[in-house]
């Protein structure tokens, strides 16, 4: 190895893909999820954010399906949570 690189001359290119790994998104998260991913994060040693996109990357590779309530009856709304 060289004791020294010269990156003044280096060929520098962006990645063409970078811009297709991640998207920044803003969530609304209920705090008893947050305590949940929070308490998940500190057990593993790690960032919130990392449990967050662990998590969403599962659920999507399992291609799992959210199980939803039931509709409400005509003229009737749901109750918030």
């Amino acid at each position: 190895m060289k004791a020294h690189y010269d990156f003044e001359s280096a060929d520098v290119r962006r990645n063409p893909y970078a811009a297709q790994l991640n998207q920044r998104v803003q969530l609304h998260v209920p705090r008893s999820a947050l305590a949940f991913f929070e308490s998940v994060a500190t057990a593993q040693g790690i960032t919130v954010e990392a449990v967050m996109q662990l998590y969403l990357r599962e659920a999507a590779a399992s291609g799992r399906q959210l199980q939803w309530p039931e509709a409400a009856p005509a003229g009737e709304s749901r109750k918030r949570a």
